[in-house]
């Protein structure tokens, strides 16, 4: 759910008028169809909101209402206009950003708001502007090639550029999970040779079918993620019958047709309804007695296909902490990427165990925390996780200068409850 908090009063750096906001308090997305530059139809931070960027209504001086001056109410404030491509480009060469993480949200904002309002496509051909085309070079290097949202980015920036082969060899290197819709869509359009938008398809409700390689038992689970336009999940699964643990994508059943079986059954249920029809329509007219017909066909049609879904294909359980430190001493992974997810799994069961029981903390959880913590990135959920660590190691006042680094240290809810645990010095609680 995406929320917005009360109105706010912002005076420009440069003249101090005042405009006014409501500051985002949540933001949940659950848009099904993303353009492959990882802008939503639904919109997010900066498009909801306060803007990232905004022009003065007084001097026409681009600011940045998050590091502004807040001021007591106006009445009559103008509301903060929500800033286009050159807005953005402007923030940027006057240098509106105090660290690398700003400067990458600026310029992959400029970048998307020059591909067009959300839902829009952007014509072919390359960059409009001398400007634009440089903004897409260096967001092009600031890219993290080690993050998996980094990396599809990075793989669409290349293909803009015209640089195909290079976005050919970046999706090689994307990870097992949920970033498939992504490799598929933008390798088709790069063998293309194409650099207009397309659009991928995510939906963070379907499930996914399994079939044990060990023992053949079948199982489902419903595919994670939170609603964010770029988010790969990737996870890990334990068999019901044979507790064996592997990849959940290299499980996968492509068509189960878990259905076919329930036809016998909907024919009852139809034959059913058509002696009720004959009960209940004989006096009525032809058209009621054919829907008193279909009514029960299609409930019990609906009611057997979930029902013989949950028998035929339980829902698979998740390892617990032991069994991901067994993944991680056998290195089950393909990659930094993949690497980094397991062992931020391995470590946060372990702090999720530890926190009911301290005695469950052993020393291969301490080597993973301890291999873990320099292979976290500089991005969002880098930061978070660097600032947990800290705190589960009780120092706190680096856990706390973490967080003020984050880029939405001021409405994402995780790091308003990271950071209030390290004001009350619990290293304890599970990790957020």
């Amino acid at each position: 759910m995406t929320r917005v908090g009360p109105e706010e009063f912002f005076a420009c750096p440069s003249c101090k008028a005042v405009g006014s906001g409501h500051p985002l308090l949540s933001y949940t997305n659950f848009s099904v169809e993303v353009r492959t530059d990882g802008f939503s139809p639904q919109g997010g931070p900066g498009q909801v909101g306060l803007p990232g960027v905004t022009r003065c209504h007084g001097c026409a001086e681009v600011f940045l209402p998050a590091r502004a001056e807040r001021v007591s109410r106006v009445r009559g404030a103008p509301k903060l206009v929500h800033p286009g491509e050159q807005e953005f480009l402007e923030a940027i060469e006057h240098g509106l950003f105090e660290d690398r993480a700003e400067c990458l949200v600026l310029r992959l904002s400029a970048w998307r708001l020059g591909n067009g309002a959300p839902g829009a496509e952007r014509a072919e051909g390359p960059p409009r502007c001398p400007e634009a085309k440089q903004n897409l070079e260096r967001l092009f290097d600031l890219l993290d090639v080690g993050d998996a949202d980094h990396l599809i980015l990075k793989a669409e920036v290349a293909r803009h550029l015209g640089r195909f082969e290079t976005c050919a060899a970046l999706l090689d290197d994307l990870p097992r999970g949920l970033s498939e819709p992504w490799r598929s869509t933008i390798a088709e359009l790069a063998r293309s040779e194409s650099r207009g938008l397309g659009t991928v398809r995510t939906d963070w409700s379907s499930d996914l079918y399994l079939a044990c390689k060990e023992c053949g038992a079948r199982s489902r689970t419903r595919a994670p993620g939170r609603g964010g336009a770029l988010r790969c999940s990737l996870w890990i699964v334990e068999c019901r019958e044979c507790s064996h643990v592997a990849w959940a994508v290299d499980l996968k059943v492509d068509d189960p047709s878990p259905e076919r079986a329930s036809w016998p059954w909907v024919l009852l249920a139809w034959l059913a309804g058509w002696v009720a029809a004959l009960w209940l329509g004989l006096r009525g007219s032809p058209l009621k007695f054919l829907g008193l017909s279909v009514i029960p066909l299609l409930i019990a049609n609906a009611f057997f296909r979930l029902w013989l879904r949950d028998r035929a294909w339980p829902l698979a359980r998740l390892p617990n902490m032991e069994q991901l430190l067994d993944c991680v001493d056998r290195e089950d992974w393909r990659g930094p990427i993949e690497e980094r997810w397991v062992r931020t799994q391995a470590w946060r069961r372990s702090c999720e165990e530890g926190a009911r029981d301290p005695g469950t903390w052993t020393e291969r959880a301490q080597r993973n925390q301890d291999r873990l913590q320099p292979l976290l990135s500089d991005g969002q959920e880098g930061v978070l996780l660097s600032a947990e660590i800290a705190r589960r190691a009780s120092r706190f006042d680096e856990a706390i200068e973490l967080l003020a680094e984050h880029p939405h240290a001021e409405w994402d809810p995780r790091v308003k409850r990271a950071r209030n645990l390290a004001r009350e010095g619990d290293a304890l609680s599970a990790p957020v």
